[in-house]
């Protein structure tokens, strides 16, 4: 907890010794993920008190130390633009400390996108892959709860553009590819969105084995589309994401020859993504 300027900050860790046990029993890595609650006025606070800023980072060295990590993944998104050099020079702190101790730094970014002010705008990603390890694309959102009409977390066509307006700021050497993990499920009516829910591989799967639906494959983005109609004559609709598409995913990436492939989030994906992943990886 820090008090300044009137304000409050609450710091809290939910990583845990059951967690960890697990990872270092199966050989995983650790790389604990340092965020904020994507509140942008939250941000704008910390970014711009050296107080605050300085107690963070004394927390998460003491972690990488107390717990032995093997790294730290920055997730602040929906930042202001104007905060962008404080967050890279945030990103720069952290970095210097972390190497120090042998633990690598990842930062999770957006494409660049102009009209997108708080949440493309706010990364000045050439900066930060000066001072990063890596720098993490988040590649999904594509269609977002806010969308008007539905389509996939992530077509291959967008996706392919993403990497190419991304590696004109961050050396391909650097960049890692998030892939999907999970799917959107659309309820539409007359072709506009009228809600959706985002839902696991597996639960999506269950929805379509239940509801009997039907499937056209959408050239467009390269997915299989999903539809079975409602009682109140409305449609639910959903793009795949599987084992196949993961695998398409991971090609993409040796393809253009960057650094490997990261997820939203594990626990989301079925079981046989991981044998197309780790089988794409080892071609």
């Amino acid at each position: 907890k820090i008090s300044f300027d009137g304000s409050t900050l609450y710091f809290n860790s939910s990583l845990t010794n059951e967690y960890l046990n697990y990872a270092k029993s199966n050989n995983y890595k650790v790389w604990a993920m340092y965020k904020t609650d994507f509140k942008t006025d939250t941000a704008s606070l910390f970014l711009n008190n050296n107080t605050a800023r300085k107690q963070a980072s004394n927390m998460l060295i003491g972690e990488i130390v107390k717990n032995n990590l093997d790294g730290i993944n920055f997730d602040f998104e929906n930042m202001y633009p104007t905060d962008k050099g404080a967050y890279t020079n945030h990103v720069k702190e952290i970095s210097i400390m972390a190497h120090t101790l042998g633990a690598a730094v990842s930062v999770d970014v957006t494409k660049y996108e102009k009209t997108s002010s708080t949440w493309s705008m706010c990364y000045n990603r050439d900066s930060l892959a000066r001072y990063a390890d890596y720098i993490m694309l988040m590649a999904y959102d594509q269609y977002y709860p806010g969308s008007k009409t539905p389509g996939p977390v992530a077509g291959f066509a967008w996706t392919e553009n993403c990497i190419n307006l991304t590696l004109k700021e961050v050396p391909k050497d650097k960049l890692v590819l998030g892939m999907p993990f999970y799917v959107r499920i659309w309820e539409v009516k007359n072709g506009k969105s009228v809600g959706s829910k985002s839902v696991s591989m597996t639960e999506a799967l269950k929805q379509i084995e239940e509801n009997s639906a039907t499937v056209e494959y959408d050239s467009k983005h390269n997915l299989n589309k999903y539809t079975w109609k409602l009682d109140n004559g409305n449609t639910k609709t959903l793009w795949l994401e599987n084992a196949e598409s993961i695998r398409q995913r991971v090609a993409m990436a040796k393809r253009y020859s960057l650094a490997g492939v990261a997820s939203w989030r594990r626990g989301f994906e079925t079981m046989d993504v991981w044998d197309a992943v780790y089988g794409e990886l080892l071609k």
